[in-house]
């Protein structure tokens, strides 16, 4: 095995030379974020490529930025700017001092605690990339096969869903990858669901997705028709279905929706923050939706109406950004979004401007304690007085305003607000087969509300004694605390850990 140890003055020399007479280039399919990343890093003029195990000597000082491909790197000196290590091995020793940042990808960093490392590090060790080597070329390869066809879930299809207005509604889908042009990647998605509780004629849904992608920018055409909640943030899917299906309680409103949109999305990524942002032009066909005769295991005569909405087409334009964010004592998600529709445009029966905000943020608080915070604000932009009722909101029921039933607040502004502090508590107190349970303190308030209704802003707090499957909760609204309080126990799942709790994991995850 060849070593260089390299005076900063023939590192620049060498390297400069070495990095033009060497092509360097990537094939197949990797990680998409890391994708676009390793083409930034492989432009001409952008890194001097290594081209051979090398030996910084704490005595030298090389100019950055410094790509290390398939070889083997030992730092002992200064690097001045970035250092990124592909399929490389790559053992920053304590005098090491890098005023960039450290990027590892499918390979190893073995990093000295005194090393200094002015920009932070990136490692992905088990990311799917290997480098060949041959003929003075460096060749980056991806790998990940991609199947033809590309099922959902289990063979194609997902956990049925189910709901007060389509009842159980099983769903298949798959993707269809084509043959890829150049460096974009066509592929063609279609789903199909079927709504057991609607009219004949209505219980089929679905639709299909053409789309291309390149690198971080996809472009997508579709066509669907669907069922429609603006309710979703409130419970996942899967609480929902088991709710409803338990005893009727639904926790979403809905309507029936006929689109076709296009979209351009780009994938953003800095370090934990992984996000997308999207314009997305859209028109939607919208129609009410009600309440038959769905299964309900025990009292199905508890059903809500489904509200009805103001049917018609939304012609539109959305401007939106989704993303997470998990640091070792921190954690994020959002989402967020404005549309801006017009009348006459694409047969577009409503006019406004509209925003919609949700994000949720934890951090590690005194000791192993969790603060967790959590909102949700849609409205009308200035300008618009009122908003279609397609775009309406509810609060109220377990999950928003626990002593308030389901949807006692609906409109189209919501503002709501949750606090939780999480204590776990000691494992001596630990029960048989439960285990030790956390302990949870709350607080919620907000209101949903319209134009001609004035707002009142509603509170609840509460205490929570969580263990692995079963719960116990107090809550009381304090307006009221002495007449105005509920206690109740069940069954349920606690959410998953942060990455403070847990083994740190890639937030490049998918």
């Amino acid at each position: 095995m060849n070593r260089i140890v390299l005076l900063a003055a023939v590192v620049l020399a060498a390297s400069a030379t070495t990095g033009e007479a060497q092509q360097i280039s990537r094939t197949g399919r990797g990680d998409p974020r890391l994708d676009a990343r390793i083409d930034e890093v492989i432009r001409p003029g952008q890194y001097r490529l290594l081209p051979n195990d090398t030996t910084i000597a704490a005595t030298d000082t090389v100019q950055g930025p410094v790509l290390v491909a398939g070889t083997r790197m030992i730092v002992e000196g200064t690097i001045i700017g970035d250092l990124v290590a592909i399929d490389a091995n790559v053992y920053l020793r304590p005098q090491a001092r890098i005023t960039g940042k450290v990027l590892s990808i499918a390979g190893g960093l073995y990093r000295s605690e005194q090393a200094q490392l002015q920009g932070g590090s990136e490692d992905y060790p088990l990311a799917p990339y290997h480098v060949d080597r041959a003929d003075g070329r460096v060749v980056i390869k991806g790998d990940i096969e991609r199947d033809v066809i590309d099922p959902d879930g289990l063979f194609g299809f997902t956990v049925p869903t189910a709901n007060r207005v389509d009842g159980i509604t099983p769903r298949w889908g798959a993707t269809l990858n084509l043959p890829a042009l150049g460096r974009v990647q066509p592929s063609v998605y279609g789903w199909v669901a079927y709504a057991t509780q609607r009219d004949s004629l209505d219980k089929l849904l679905g639709g299909g997705e053409f789309r291309l992608r390149r690198s971080l920018n996809s472009l997508t055409l579709g066509a669907e028709r669907r069922t429609i909640t603006n309710d979703w943030w409130i419970r996942s899917d899967l609480r929902n279905t088991l709710s409803f299906l338990w005893n009727g309680k639904d926790y979403r409103n809905y309507y029936d929706a006929k689109r076709v949109y296009a979209e351009f999305a780009r994938d953003l990524s800095r370090d934990k923050h992984i996000a997308r942002a999207f314009l997305l032009g859209l028109r939607e066909d919208a129609s009410s939706l009600f309440v038959d005769d769905p299964f309900v295991l025990f009292d199905p005569d508890s059903l809500r109406i489904n509200p009805p909405i103001d049917e018609g087409v939304i012609s539109s334009a959305v401007l939106g950004i989704t993303g997470e964010y998990a640091g070792s004592t921190t954690a994020a998600e959002y989402n967020g979004h404005v549309e801006f529709a017009a009348e006459d445009v694409l047969d577009g029966d409503f006019g406004f401007g509209a925003f919609a905000l949700w994000g949720e943020w934890a951090m590690k608080a005194i000791a192993n304690h969790t603060l967790e915070f959590e909102t949700r604000l849609t409205g009308p932009l200035p300008g618009t007085d009122r908003l279609p009722r397609q775009r309406w909101g509810i609060l109220g029921g377990s999950g928003t305003f626990w002593t308030f039933d389901i949807g006692d607040f609906r409109g189209d502004r919501v503002a709501f607000f949750r606090t939780n502090y999480i204590i776990p508590l000691p494992k001596r107190i630990a029960l048989p087969i439960l285990g030790a349970p956390d302990l949870e303190l709350f607080h919620t308030i907000g209101s949903a509300w319209t134009e001609d209704r004035e707002r009142a802003f509603e509170q609840n707090v509460g205490v929570r004694v969580q263990y692995s499957v079963a719960f116990v909760r107090l809550v009381t609204n304090p307006a009221d605390a002495a007449d105005d309080f509920e206690v109740n126990f069940g069954v349920s799942f606690p959410s998953s850990r942060y990455p403070w709790q847990r083994p740190r994991q890639n937030p490049l995850r998918r």
